[in-house]
């Protein structure tokens, strides 16, 4: 089994890439496919403030800067299609 990739986050703290959740995930993919954070609350069934508050979690997990950085990371990473 390989070794989980690790992100630095601007704090100087390693976060594991395993530990984003299946609804960060979620808002990752919704974003790749272009919706809005109102879209992706609509979809997930959740307020906007929940759906930015799962994207931030994300953002810091990845130690990515904007909504495109994380997306990219994720991707690259495999996380989502």
């Amino acid at each position: 089994m390989s070794k989980p990739s690790f992100a630095r986050c601007g704090h100087g703290k390693e976060w594991n890439a395993m530990t984003i959740t299946e609804r960060e995930r979620d808002v990752l993919a919704l974003a790749a496919d272009g919706h809005t954070f109102a879209t992706m609350a609509a979809q997930l069934f959740v307020a906007p403030d929940t759906a930015r508050k799962h994207a931030a979690s994300a953002y810091r997990k990845l130690g990515a800067r904007s909504m495109t950085h994380a997306v990219a990371e994720a991707l690259r990473r495999g996380m989502i299609e």
